[in-house]
């Protein structure tokens, strides 16, 4: 599926990851020949992002050139492609650990309540999106 940000020329695509080639090829085509194309996408996982960037390629989009690609999770595929894939890491680890302590506490005191937590996430700036992680020269 799609959503449009708002307007603001990105796209979130969800798709499973190791959809065939020919689906996100005919998805990338279709959603380029827009009057008005998307400038980024946003995939839910780095899989996703990885599989949509080779898709792009194949219908002689480049990126970050053309348009950009960003996805979600930090995982090992994201600086090991062309270009490297920008991200945002999640605190797997912390989330482990959190979720555990909390079961813990819970079970101890046989108290149930409900708890929203927020976990901080890191964007990891790579090639895909075309900025540079570098500071600029003073």
């Amino acid at each position: 599926s799609r959503h449009d940000l708002g307007g603001h020329g990105a796209v979130t695509l969800h798709m499973d990851p190791g959809s065939p080639a020919p689906n996100l090829i005919r998805q990338a085509r279709a959603l380029m020949a827009r009057s008005n194309p998307p400038t980024a996408f946003v995939c839910h996982n780095d899989e996703t992002a990885a599989e949509f960037i080779k898709a792009l390629n194949a219908i002689d989009l480049r990126v970050p050139q053309q348009v950009a690609v960003v996805g979600y999770g930090d995982d090992y595929i994201a600086d090991k492609i062309i270009p490297t894939l920008t991200t945002v890491r999640i605190p797997v680890e912390s989330m482990v650990d959190l979720g555990c302590r909390l079961i813990s506490d819970r079970l101890k005191h046989n108290k149930w309540d409900q708890a929203d937590i927020a976990m901080p996430n890191e964007l990891i700036i790579r090639e895909s999106c075309g900025c540079s992680s570098q500071p600029a020269p003073a």
